[in-house]
């Protein structure tokens, strides 16, 4: 029998502090739009984001680092902000057009990225526009959790914020990614 390698644990601490951020957000969007209990939904968001941050820590601190973690924290971060974005639109309709853009945005950005890993052998990581959109997505949600009566005018102004980023970010990985399969084709065709 084949010997685990490290990378390809699953039961590490940082995994199972992963998994539970995801189960938090069946809670998040009860208390925020069933029961309409902001300040419950605001505790639950900090400790998921605490606990994002102590995952993080202890993979790095203690060499926990797993395959499985590289694909679960990603996917524990964006499920949290499309749920957020879900709760939100409960309130501010508008949040809904932030919500399908940035779903856009992932799709292709998934997709693309796929198909560049698979020409390519690897996969590249984040870049610095995809982590801005993340930050202006964070700064336009902030505001809409914590001030529950923000004027419609300064609402609708980071809505769009957020998703002229979103897009930026969008066009920036496609052209990134399309380069990538380009130049995996390049290679091809000369050997």
């Amino acid at each position: 029998m084949k010997k685990r390698t490290d990378e390809n644990r699953i039961l590490t601490v940082p995994n199972l502090l992963t998994t539970f951020r995801i189960l938090l957000l069946p809670v998040l969007m009860w208390l925020y739009i069933g029961r309409k209990c902001y300040l419950g939904a605001t505790i639950v968001l900090l400790v998921s984001g605490a606990t994002d941050v102590v995952d993080g820590w202890i993979a790095r601190k203690f060499n926990a680092i797993t395959t499985l973690g590289k694909a679960l924290d990603p996917f524990a971060d964006k499920a949290t902000q499309l749920v957020l974005l879900i709760c939100l639109a409960s309130r501010w309709p508008h949040m809904y057009i932030l919500l399908i853009v940035l779903l856009i945005k992932e799709a292709f950005v998934i997709s693309t990225s796929w198909v560049a890993a698979h020409a390519q052998r690897y996969i590249k990581g984040a870049e610095w526009y995809g982590k801005l959109a993340t930050v202006v997505l964070f700064f336009a949600i902030l505001p809409h959790i914590i001030w529950l009566n923000i004027p419609l005018w300064l609402s609708d102004t980071l809505i769009i914020l957020s998703a002229a980023a979103a897009v930026f970010a969008m066009v920036l990985y496609g052209i990134r990614n399309i380069r990538f399969i380009r130049e995996a084709k390049a290679e091809q065709t000369k050997e």
